[in-house]
């Protein structure tokens, strides 16, 4: 049985009091009864809380299994058998995942899915499938199936916001944003790098006025255009020497540097893996300003956490997975706090495609968790920037 030891009491009083107030009178509750207006979005919301709650506690457990607790991707086929009832569900199942914009609100989701098949299929059809009989009890948080079914769950709601979300911005009309490289902070000397509306990287500096060039054409790359929000590494602020990065309209990760003029390469595409492109910002850490040694870090266009570094050469590899939880798809753009630039470790953060805002850092190996997540309001999710 994938019973889950020292499951905290505190948990499953909580689900046990949202289901059934008479045995917690105590305990919070639901407030809107089963099938009745916002019962829907308060089962969806419920879950999706107790399961923050759940990692918070279950990540650092010495015993801790993702694995075991992964969301399902779909109704297990093993569960997808007539005699325990499938064939009733398999079109609202359909119509669930596949065509959620025939649902017009989170509520009206929920309820579909509360009083149609997780009432009414998933819980029993997997406690007779995997000998878990708790499985269909209120006690079923303490079994590891419990995070899988409502995972799922969970993943159906995130499909239904994809579905239902407004259009993105286009480039011409998202929020402009610039990189600052302080050249001499005591006089207030600074390096503007920002892009253009026509997609020029653009670099204005202060010397008795302000002034501007654009660093990349100056590299004899004309006609290239930027996506918005630069990255800059301040190699030496005394020589005024920087390092950009910035990525291109079609996905290529630029890095443009001044040594005896502007140069440009692009540094994924001098590793292993050179088919790689990109999305939103990169950015940088500056691992040694006197040797020029950086790691970059960036998102893929199909959302892998990239961090690529010069050591000899560039080299590539995903953090993300390379940890126990090696899933995570992300969006939008990643940051880096450079914990001790000596011993090159470092903590990334950045925002996975279903919202959830991911720390991840490298100590004997890379590890992740979710920060909100830890905290008393573990719901929130959260938008990446572009």
């Amino acid at each position: 049985m994938a019973i889950i030891p020292n499951f905290p009491v505190d948990l499953a009083d909580l689900h046990h009091a949202w289901h059934a107030p008479q045995d917690h009178p105590n305990l919070p509750t639901r407030v809107h009864p089963l099938g009745s207006a916002g019962s829907g979005l308060e089962f969806l919301t419920f879950h999706r809380d107790f399961i923050g709650r759940f990692h918070a506690w279950y990540d650092v457990q010495p015993f801790a299994d993702q694995a075991a607790v992964r969301p399902w991707a779909d109704v297990p086929s093993e569960l997808k058998r007539s005699d325990l009832g499938w064939d009733a569900w398999a079109a609202n199942v359909d119509r669930i995942a596949n065509h959620p914009e025939t649902i017009a609100s989170a509520d009206e989701l929920g309820q579909f899915i509360e009083g149609g098949v997780h009432n009414n299929f998933l819980h029993a059809a997997a406690a007779q499938v995997y000998n878990e009989p708790i499985l269909n009890t209120f006690h079923s948080p303490v079994s590891t199936h419990f995070y899988q079914l409502h995972g799922l769950v969970q993943n159906w709601w995130v499909n239904w916001e994809g579905a239902h979300a407004p259009p993105q911005r286009s480039t011409d009309d998202a929020r402009p944003s610039v990189a600052v490289f302080g050249r001499y902070p005591s006089r207030n000397i600074k390096s503007l790098y920002g892009v253009t509306t026509d997609g020029r990287l653009a670099q204005m500096w202060d010397a008795n006025g302000w002034h501007i060039d654009f660093p990349a054409e100056a590299a004899g790359e004309v006609g290239l255009q930027f996506e918005p929000c630069p990255a800059v590494f301040g190699r030496d602020p005394v020589l005024n020497t920087k390092s950009l990065y910035a990525v291109t309209t079609n996905g290529r990760l630029a890095q443009i540097w001044d040594a005896n003029g502007w140069h440009i390469d692009f540094p994924a595409e001098a590793t292993d893996q050179p088919s790689q492109k990109f999305q939103g910002s990169p950015a940088v850490f500056g691992r040694d300003p006197v040797l020029n040694t950086k790691s970059l870090y960036g998102v893929t266009t199909d959302g892998r956490l990239a961090q690529m570094w010069d050591a000899e050469g560039w080299h590539i590899d995903f953090p993300a997975e390379a940890t126990d939880q090696p899933g995570h798809k992300f969006q939008g753009s990643p940051a880096v706090f450079g914990r001790d630039p000596v011993l090159n470790t470092k903590s990334l953060y950045g925002v996975t495609t279903d919202g959830r805002l991911a720390q991840m850092w490298d100590a004997e190996g890379w590890h992740i968790d979710f920060p909100a997540e830890a905290t008393d309001q573990p719901s929130h999710k959260f938008q990446a920037s572009n």
